[in-house]
């Protein structure tokens, strides 16, 4: 059997995260313990608070688009230690409901 190196995962800290401008997902993801693919597709589907994603059209591309994604490292790290503070969308999607009902 080959010799094969064993890669141990590094655990990623606060201060590696905010050093970046823009998180790549693949760390942002290993940095919060979630499968990248997981990551790529909650911030397509605006899933996630700390960060978002644009679309453009691409003649380039197979599929007609491209992704650009942005992950704030603030928004980041403060998801991970729970200070992050949201509104689940749902009852975002209440409140403004009720705004509208009430003429306010």
């Amino acid at each position: 059997m080959a010799n094969q190196k064993t890669r141990e995962r590094v655990p990623i800290t606060d201060a590696d995260i905010l050093a970046y401008d823009n998180v790549p997902v693949p760390i942002a993801a290993q940095y919060i313990g979630w499968n990248a693919n997981k990551l790529y597709y909650a911030l397509q589907d605006h899933q996630v608070p700390f960060g978002f994603v644009a679309e453009r059209e691409s003649t380039a591309r197979a599929c007609g688009a491209s992704w650009t994604y942005n992950i704030s490292p603030g928004l980041l790290v403060a998801y991970k230690r729970g200070t992050l503070v949201t509104v689940p969308r749902g009852d975002l999607a209440a409140i403004i409901r009720d705004v509208m009902r009430s003429g306010q």
